[in-house]
């Protein structure tokens, strides 16, 4: 199922916007009653963290371990919906905005043409994701 966002503008909306719906559609997916199923999500999400740390953006060497937590669902939520790789960028960014204030996912990304580093963490959480086994 491909990600679906909502949005008013023929544009397509926000990074924000779409970084949003991805969360709501991860969080509903992670809310059952099947406990293998929330374990699978619950593995995800510890792998996913240690993915963020070894890249650490911010530089955040040495802070506690849930630093990091704020991208893990919107960047979970786009890959389970099977978005491609400039919408799990966008929730990263979106994640970093929320962490180090607005902008700072954008400032990330125009950086990238001087010191790639976006771009290579997208293609291996791709890679891993692919990956996964199967959610139960």
């Amino acid at each position: 199922m491909p990600l679906r966002t909502s949005s008013s503008s023929a544009g397509g909306g926000s990074c924000q916007a779409k970084a949003a719906v991805a969360v709501v559609l991860w969080q509903a997916a992670y809310v059952t009653d099947n406990a293998e199923t929330r374990r699978w999500y619950k593995a995800r999400q510890r792998e996913l963290r240690e993915l963020l740390w070894q890249w650490d953006p911010l530089g955040l060497m040495g802070a506690p371990d849930d630093e990091y937590d704020a991208l893990i669902d919107g960047v979970l939520s786009a890959l389970v919906n099977r978005a491609e790789s400039d919408s799990v960028a966008a929730a990263v960014m979106s994640g970093l905005d929320d962490m180090a204030g607005e902008g700072y996912g954008a400032a990330l990304a125009t950086r990238q043409s001087e010191s790639p580093r976006l771009v290579p963490f997208v293609e291996r959480v791709r890679e891993w994701w692919n990956a996964v086994p199967p959610q139960p």
